[in-house]
């Protein structure tokens, strides 16, 4: 099993952001403030060959009169299960990622959204370390659609992009390794 834990502080002066909400894009600056937070994460190595793992993100901005700073997540959670079979060349894992919603300071703000992906793969030829391995990956399983900001109301806001998810991806390909030790 591994854990950990880690505390952050971090005092930003002008700090810079990428601005979506007009065309073209462009960046602006921000008000200086202070980010805090927290940082987990949680492995287990199981029998068979499964290994769960989960990390988690907690983080706060607050400017110097203790207002919080909008326009970024709170929170972010990792989550992911291997299986690894080294005697047959088969792996196998699924990984998930959640960002919570985000809040403007106009009392807009952007939804929180889960992106999905998997892939699985075979090793053949393994010899003093060389060989080559074939896999399949599927990106974006749930075809979670891009995300655009939101009113007070909850209903979009036409043209006001916040996060580009790539559609659902299909990909298959071939790892070639070489041990050029003698």
């Amino acid at each position: 099993m591994q854990a950990s834990a880690d505390y952050f502080f971090n005092k930003v002066k002008n700090g810079i952001t990428f601005d979506l909400s007009k065309l073209p894009y462009t960046y602006v600056n921000l008000r200086e403030y202070d980010s805090q937070g927290v940082n987990t994460s949680l492995s287990v190595n199981l029998p068979y060959g499964f290994v769960p793992s989960v990390s988690y993100a907690y983080t706060t901005r607050e400017d110097d009169q203790g207002r919080e700073v909008g326009g970024l997540p709170k929170n972010a959670l990792y989550l992911k299960v291997l299986w690894n079979s080294p005697r047959y060349g088969l792996r196998a894992n699924i990984r998930g990622q959640y960002t919570s919603d985000v809040k403007f300071d106009d009392a807009t703000f952007q939804p929180g959204y889960q992106v999905w992906r998997g892939q699985v793969s075979k090793r053949f030829a393994p010899r003093a370390g060389s060989g080559f391995s074939v896999f399949g990956q599927i990106d974006n399983i749930f075809d979670e659609q891009d995300i655009f900001r939101r009113g007070a109301n909850g209903q979009p806001i036409p043209g006001d992009f916040q996060v580009w998810i790539p559609p659902r991806t299909f990909l298959v390909g071939m790892i070639f390794d070489f041990n050029l030790a003698t």
